[in-house]
């Protein structure tokens, strides 16, 4: 089930710039030209910070600048990777700053935003733990780290970090979802549906949300309260994924005919969907429809050779069968 739900921008403000000496007057030019990357004027502070770049040494601020604008000018928000290579003027950038001796805290935040665009998690959460500890007050990288680390799959950091986080802002959603997602992960279901459903009273429409109130109800054996949520966020955000779970979901709360309905729907929609077509098996199985529950569950293998969950059911439809003879 994939959940990218990194919502938190890179953007660092200019006053969290690393201290630094400088002149009043390239300190002056240094925030005009902070003003207008914010506000877009990209090439009047491009011919700002090249000016300062010529002093030597050039201070740490100016390179974190130099970083930003080319960071905002590629499209790059620090909450996903990026297809292909980085832009030549973001790596020469990264690389000039990467170089200091020791990186203050708006350094680290951008050169994490780099690492996330291109996959390196481990050295953006690292990146971001070292802002942490030069401004530990800095939320925003905290929760970016929560989200880096349920993609690195540090569930039990995550169900850590956003406990923690709660204590000071119970109603955050973002919050809400990671510390629920990593509880779930971490077999705390019922820890889980508590926030989930603090979540979902918050936002009655997010399908994301009502998917992990679901599978936590599903792992709670609470299926029709899952079946419900399941329902809600087909209702608003359909996918393949959400359908095959809702399927799922029907078959555990002993209701194969509805699962079958929305399964068959699926499949017809989402040939190539591997989960929807062992989910179909699923129910065809649980419907006593063997002859067609192992065909389905051979068009999931086929789809998915390397599923697990398909093999399985297999091998216990074929038992069913009397070894598929």
């Amino acid at each position: 089930m994939r959940m990218p739900r990194m919502l938190i921008p890179w953007m660092a403000a200019p006053a969290l710039a690393a201290a630094q000496p400088m002149t009043s007057e390239r300190s002056a030019a240094l925030a005009g030209a902070e003003r207008a990357i914010v506000e877009g004027r990209w090439d009047e502070a491009r011919e700002t910070l090249d000016d300062l770049a010529r002093a030597i040494p050039v201070e740490e601020p100016v390179l974190a600048a130099r970083l930003d604008l080319a960071l905002r000018a590629a499209g790059i928000d620090g909450v996903r990777r990026i297809d292909g290579a980085l832009p030549p003027d973001v790596v020469s950038a990264a690389a000039a700053l990467e170089g200091r001796p020791a990186l203050g805290h708006r350094s680290c935040v951008l050169l994490a935003s780099v690492a996330v665009a291109e996959g390196r998690l481990d050295e953006a959460s690292r990146l971001l733990a070292k802002a942490l500890d030069a401004m530990p007050w800095d939320d925003r990288s905290r929760l970016r780290r929560m989200f880096l680390d349920l993609e690195r799959g540090d569930t039990a950091g995550a169900a850590l970090a956003g406990r923690e986080m709660l204590r000071r802002f119970s109603r955050c959603p973002e919050i809400l979802f990671a510390t629920g997602r990593a509880l779930l992960a971490e077999g705390q279901a019922e820890d889980a549906a508590a926030l989930l459903s603090r979540l979902v009273d918050l936002r009655p429409t997010d399908a994301e949300a009502r998917v992990l109130l679901g599978a936590a109800g599903l792992a709670l054996r609470r299926f029709g309260d899952a079946v419900e949520h399941l329902r809600v966020a087909v209702a608003v955000e359909p996918t393949p994924d959400r359908a095959a779970i809702l399927g799922l979901g029907l078959v555990l709360a002993g209701r194969p005919a509805e699962a079958l309905d929305v399964l068959e729907r699926a499949v017809a929609e989402h040939p190539g969907h591997a989960p929807c077509w062992n989910n179909y098996g699923v129910a065809l199985a649980a419907a006593g429809r063997l002859p067609q529950a192992r065909d389905a569950l051979l068009r999931a293998l086929a789809i998915d050779p390397g599923s697990p969950a398909a093999r399985a059911n297999l091998a216990d439809v074929e038992a069913l069968m009397g070894g598929g003879r």
